[in-house]
């Protein structure tokens, strides 16, 4: 068996756990490879995101934002992902670090499941690539946007606003929350959320849609694209977004009796929102 492994490398606690979770698998038979950053710390052969489909599997070990960056870096092409959080929100890492040898015991074993989990997919001019949880455009300080969306190929909305965010079900948890929309459970379906960040007009209400391209034209002043909240892009006059479900998700190890609670996950992405009043 063949590991690949990464993790928030700078994070001093997070390296404590690496290093046991190696000598772990090492100990067991596997052979692990490691990002390049993580390539630094440890003696270890290191594989690029790029490459990191070679492996049987992929261990992240961190947060949301480790997972975000790994999924960019790799265009969304991983082998089936163990995710392990210690103290980070982690929605879609889904066993607690502590758990790892367990965890690991079950999976040399067979006894586990696997989950799909879709992502998204934008174009724009010539730059296509995937998405976790959203891409959103923004218009630039102190000013509106004035965009035209359709759906299907059909004009619904002209409208001026901040901005507009698309989501997958993975991401309605994430940025889309903050702006009232719904958190979607089902999280392998082929389903976009479309929220509009203050609109002028009242009737311009939030979307979802189901397994159908959404396009955003930029009318007027020149605005940002922000991937996955990594990867800043210009948006200039009259350029055309088109935002739909991907062909590609990915693939979470999910272990009974280890696999961390989804109301758990939830009310830990809620507190971190500042919500907790409402649990």
């Amino acid at each position: 068996m063949k590991i690949w492994l990464r993790s928030r490398s700078a994070d001093s606690e997070l390296l404590t756990w690496v290093r046991k979770i190696v000598s772990y698998l090492t100990e067991n038979g596997v052979e692990v490879l490691v990002d390049p950053i993580l390539g630094h710390f440890l003696r270890l052969e290191s594989m690029s995101e790029s490459e990191a489909y070679k492996a049987d599997f992929a261990v992240i070990i961190g947060g949301d934002g480790t997972l975000l960056r790994t999924v960019q870096k790799s265009g969304g092409r991983l082998p089936p992902i163990v995710g392990f959080t210690t103290n980070s929100v982690g929605y879609l890492l889904l066993h607690n670090v502590a758990d790892y040898e367990s965890v690991f015991t079950q999976l040399f074993n067979g006894n586990y499941e696997l989950e799909d989990v879709q992502l998204g997919e934008f174009e724009s001019k010539e730059l296509r690539a995937v998405f976790l949880n959203e891409v959103a455009v923004w218009a630039h300080t102190g000013k509106l946007i004035e965009l035209e969306v359709a759906v299907g190929g059909e004009k619904l909305y002209h409208l001026r606003a901040d901005g507009v965010i698309v989501s997958t079900p993975a991401g309605s948890t994430g940025h889309a929350l903050s702006y009232g929309a719904p958190v979607v459970t089902a999280l392998g379906i082929p389903v976009l959320e479309v929220v509009f960040v203050g609109a002028l007009s009242p009737l311009i209400r939030p979307l979802i849609t189901y397994n159908t391209p959404i396009e955003i034209q930029v009318m007027t002043w020149p605005s940002m694209l922000v991937v996955d909240g990594h990867v800043t892009l210009s948006l200039e006059y009259s350029s055309m977004l088109v935002v739909k479900p991907s062909g590609k998700t990915l693939r979470f190890v999910s272990v009974k009796g280890y696999r961390r609670k989804f109301s758990d996950r939830l009310r830990y992405r809620l507190l971190d929102r500042g919500l907790s009043s409402i649990l």
